[in-house]
């Protein structure tokens, strides 16, 4: 939890630093957790007991009733972008408990790119070491070099050779970081004692209601299973126009919960019809019932 806890401050702390805040779509709002279900609702509350047993600063959690998630109230919601500033009496507009906690939201492929873009300013390329980003050059295999092909005394760095439809290169070390696929190239990863690809499915469903409406919160529900927010307006965008909310999960109520599955080309029609009813049946109001997404995809492969 420290370790996150660090992380997570430093990408914050150097997103700010370098003015990239809206260019990655940070939205630092906080995360909202509904509880359906009393079980759901004691676990939280034993996990913030015991954190807070723990020594974890737990301060800034804060548990709302139901009574509270529907209490009407005069907000401030600000817009980071054109510093438009709006007060709106609304309610959360969910009938349900909830416990509400620090969190960010991001666009991980902005993320990485100002990293990526970041590392090469700031001096990474020197006469020793360089980085370079090659899209749509997919590794197809990873073989090791033979030790006849290793240097006269024996002491080559390139030991490992990658096939890509571009060509080969040899490198010293490999990583990775192909999560559910990492059995294409690793066999022995392959089975549930290696790494378990899990499939996700999610939508891009426009709200009824602005943002101001909505709150920028990060919302979960359903002991972690459902997940959504509202995607932050550009610049230059009307503020009083309703958000794209984007809304994964239910992978649960299929059989197998989507494990072992790689497919990425297609959807689960169950779950598609799953995703499109959660959010107007929640929030009574701010959605329009039977709207139809305007993107679906899958979200990941774990």
């Amino acid at each position: 939890m420290v370790i996150e806890e660090y992380t997570t401050n430093e990408i914050v702390k150097r997103l700010k630093d370098h003015d990239m805040v809206d260019a990655v779509d940070l939205v630092s709002e906080g995360r909202m957790i509904l509880t359906f279900t009393e079980e759901e609702h004691a676990r939280l509350t034993g996990d913030y007991a015991a954190a807070k047993a723990a020594g974890v600063n737990v301060s800034s959690v804060r548990f709302l009733s139901k009574a509270e998630m529907q209490e009407v109230g005069l907000y401030i919601f600000r817009s980071w972008v054109n510093m438009h500033i709006t007060l709106v009496i609304q309610t959360y507009g969910a009938a349900y408990p909830a416990v509400q906690a620090p969190a960010n939201n991001v666009w991980p492929l902005k993320l990485v790119t100002f990293f990526h873009n970041l590392t090469k300013e700031i001096g990474f390329n020197t006469s020793t070491s360089s980085l370079h980003l090659h899209t749509h050059t997919p590794a197809t295999s990873v073989t090791p070099i033979p030790p006849s092909e290793f240097d006269t005394d024996g002491s080559s760095s390139r030991r490992w050779n990658i096939t890509t439809p571009r060509g080969s290169v040899a490198c010293t070390s490999v990583i990775h970081a192909t999560n559910g696929y990492a059995s294409h190239l690793l066999p022995h990863l392959a089975g549930p004692s290696g790494i378990v690809p899990t499939r996700n499915q999610a939508i891009a469903l426009r709200a009824a209601v602005p943002t101001a409406n909505l709150s920028r919160y990060g919302w979960v529900a359903n002991f972690g299973n459902e997940y959504w927010f509202p995607r932050p307006l550009s610049e230059g965008e009307d503020q009083d126009t309703p958000p794209l909310i984007i809304l994964g999960g239910f992978r649960i109520i299929v059989p197998g919960m989507e494990m072992y599955n790689v497919d990425d080309a297609s959807v689960n029609p169950v779950i598609s019809e799953a995703l499109k009813g959660f959010l107007p049946k929640v929030f009574p109001g701010k959605y329009v019932e039977g709207r139809e997404p305007e993107m679906e995809w899958v979200s990941r492969v774990l």
